[in-house]
């Protein structure tokens, strides 16, 4: 059953592996960032894909020799938030997450 309790009738979409899957979004070009990224159609947009964007960890070497692409990048995780704790911690100036926008969204909650 479908998200709206319609019998999805469709065959899936064969799964592209590595290298595949990377070949069909080499052929995207530049990615494009902002507000401006979800108005980008590429080629085949609804015909045969829905993508609007590729995904910057495209940009990583070993990205395509994944096998669970969809996983978290446990490595690149931990580096942010220990960047996040040690940067406020230190009272870094620029690179806190201790400013006016973030007490307000704490105080709207």
């Amino acid at each position: 059953m479908g998200y709206d309790n319609r019998v999805e009738k469709d065959v899936a979409s064969p799964r592209l592996f590595g290298e595949e899957l990377h070949d069909v979004v080499s052929e995207y070009g530049d990615i494009m960032f902002g507000l401006q990224s979800g108005k980008q159609k590429f080629y085949g947009f609804g015909l045969t894909h829905n993508w609007v964007k590729r995904n910057i960890f495209w940009e990583l070497s070993y990205w395509k020799t994944n096998l669970l692409r969809h996983n978290l990048d446990v490595m690149h995780i931990e580096k942010n938030v220990f960047e996040t704790i040690f940067n406020t911690v230190i009272d870094v100036k620029g690179k806190t997450k201790e400013n006016i926008k973030a007490i307000l969204d704490i105080a709207s909650c």
